[in-house]
């Protein structure tokens, strides 16, 4: 790392200028605090906002209100529905077709041979 020769002597000078603790025999070792260990993110407090917000004041809750029950009738009967006339369907055979009848084969008749006499 590069540093300029303005950066290293105001190191420099706020090393040598820093404040040294010295040993002061007034102190009693009782005031001495030792450093807190760090707390969790999830324990440090919210920031506070810059501005409060307005407080809302609410109307009072109506008082508490039951719907009354309707008072129970007897229901009444009715007949059990007819099922529905299922439509008639004709009856219908289908067509049939005829396959085609292959031509008559000729006969064969096997020749007559005569074998030779010797």
């Amino acid at each position: 790392m590069k540093f300029s020769a303005v950066t290293l002597l105001t190191l420099a000078t706020g090393i040598l200028a820093a404040p040294v603790a010295e040993a002061n025999y007034d102190v009693s070792y009782s005031s001495y605090e030792a450093p807190k260990a760090p707390k969790p993110h999830y324990e440090k407090p919210k920031p506070k906002p810059h501005h409060e917000k307005p407080k809302h004041e609410y109307p009072a809750p109506k008082p508490h209100h039951e719907k009354p029950k309707p008072k129970p009738h007897p229901k009444p009967t009715y007949k059990a529905p007819k099922p529905a006339p299922k439509p008639h369907k004709p009856e219908y055979t289908k067509p049939k077709t005829e396959k085609p009848k292959p031509a008559p084969k000729p006969e064969y008749k096997a020749p007559t041979y005569q074998a030779p006499h010797y």
